[in-house]
């Protein structure tokens, strides 16, 4: 166990967090950087009130915070300054009463506030304390809030500090091919709005086959991914980048917050809600009452119309993983496609070769 109070050893982050033995640590370290560009800087203080190592984030120059850690808990250092204070001020109504208190109990000095947050757990008020280093950061520039408005189509309907309570929150992550983002109800990875690329939902039966029950294009909102906050979700359903992905991650404790204070949320959010459901009926619907040969068809015809060509990079396993269904049936039926001329096979291709007969096919 590192010494913090020992000046000739210097201890790397790692260590530190170590000491702390609190996985929040590392989480809330890895938020400044990936949120805030924050870069990280080990220093020993001197001073009397807080003596020891401790770690500052800055951002072009400018001091974001600094983390005094303890055992099994850290301190967070955020000063509120002149030019924050009415943004704060602001938010003040919103943030968690604990975090409010602070606020007021702290003198301020120099048109200064140096508030002490103590963090432990995942709650309101780590959630809080990252908004107000946020307000440290240069401001978002309109544009991206432009952006944000036609992604969300009830950012208008949102007050300022709401906006600005999920801008700031908001997570930009880039997710390559395959990668799992979310994965059962024990995991909440928050919702997922699509900026580019295409995921996928499916959930697993017992044996381990899989099955879509629905896919996410541009300016989709996965709602399941935030599974701690629909507990009455009883069925497992796993979240994977199709293709190469942009992603904006808004945190669910956020988004539960706005819903219950903004109608206009709820019920998009219902409506969203509705919309999944519809389509997870209509999946069963096609389980029910269409043969498998239809449903791999009208898989074939809608995968066309997604990638806007005939010519589809698709093996046969992952047609069975979309249908439910094994990869030999999948391919025994392929091959009487073939022998009908509807389609032409070849290794991890399959190019639609009649259009007419194969929507005739799925049709009759």
């Amino acid at each position: 166990m590192i010494d913090l109070l020992d000046r000739s050893y210097e201890p790397a982050l790692e260590e530190i967090g170590e000491y702390v033995g609190n996985p929040v640590f590392q989480k809330f370290c890895l938020e400044i950087q990936e949120k805030y560009k924050g870069k990280e800087k080990i220093e020993f203080s001197s001073c009397s009130l807080e003596p020891g190592w401790n770690i500052k984030f800055k951002k072009s120059g400018k001091s974001l915070c600094t983390i005094y850690p303890r055992e099994s808990f850290f301190t967070v250092l955020v000063v509120i300054g002149k030019k924050e204070k009415e943004t704060v001020e602001s938010m003040l109504p919103s943030l968690a009463a604990e975090l409010q208190n602070i606020y007021h109990q702290t003198k301020e000095g120099n048109g200064q506030r140096w508030l002490m947050i103590d963090l432990e757990d995942l709650d309101s008020i780590y959630q809080d304390t990252l908004r107000l280093i946020g307000t440290r950061t240069e401001p978002r520039k309109e544009k991206e809030n432009g952006v944000l408005a036609d992604y969300l189509p009830i950012w208008g309907q949102l007050t300022r500090a709401q906006q600005d309570r999920l801008s700031e929150s908001m997570v930009r992550r880039s997710i390559k091919k395959g990668t799992v983002i979310h994965n059962g109800s024990m995991d909440c990875a928050g919702l997922l709005l699509v900026i580019s690329g295409q995921l996928r939902a499916y959930i697993l039966s017992d044996e381990g086959r899989e099955i879509t029950i629905y896919r996410l294009f541009e300016r989709d909102l996965c709602l399941f991914s935030a599974s701690c906050m629909i507990r009455s979700i009883q069925f497992e359903v796993i979240i994977q980048a199709e293709k190469d992905s942009n992603l904006w991650i808004i945190p669910t404790e956020v988004y539960h917050q706005i819903m219950e204070e903004s109608a206009a949320v709820a019920n998009y959010t219902n409506e969203v809600m509705a919309s999944r459901f519809s389509e997870v009926m209509w999946l069963i619907e096609q389980i029910l009452w269409k043969s498998l040969d239809k449903r791999i068809s009208s898989f074939l015809l809608e995968e066309s119309a997604i990638e806007n060509t005939d010519r589809l990079k698709i093996t046969h396993e992952t047609i069975a993983g979309h249908l439910g269904t094994h990869r030999e049936v999948v391919t025994r039926m392929l091959h009487y496609f073939q022998n009908e001329g509807m389609v032409a096979l070849s290794r991890g291709m399959i190019e639609i070769t009649d259009r007419k007969k194969l929507e005739t096919f799925c049709k009759e």
